[in-house]
């Protein structure tokens, strides 16, 4: 049941999706409402949290949804906010994970 809908199970001494995703709207709704233009809110969490809080973002009405989504360990999601409206910008980049240590690092440029 787990692999066709992973959030419609809960975790063995885990927290109930319907926790997590009330938890994550809040957050969301936290985000939209407190940011200023030029201002950045930076969110590190797990990859459950992290889905639940990018379908309270979008307004995804399946929340399973975003398991068809990757979001690998240390990936850099970004969602840009103008006027109140959220909009994917960047989902699961990893590019800084895969940098030699003779190599540049590709910079990403937040900035209007």
């Amino acid at each position: 049941r787990w692999r066709a809908r992973p959030f419609s199970v809960t975790p063995r001494d885990g927290e109930a999706i319907d926790d997590v995703t009330a938890r994550s709207s809040r957050v969301a709704e936290d985000i939209v409402e407190s940011g200023l233009p030029g201002n950045s809110t930076f969110v590190v969490a797990h990859g459950a949290l992290l889905r639940a809080l990018l379908a309270a973002l979008m307004k995804a009405e399946d929340i399973n949804l975003m398991w068809k989504m990757r979001l690998d360990n240390c990936s850099i999601t970004v969602i840009d906010i103008w006027g109140r409206r959220p909009s994917l910008y960047v989902l699961n980049d990893t590019h800084h994970c895969r940098v030699g240590s003779d190599e540049a690092i590709a910079m990403l440029s937040f900035s209007s």
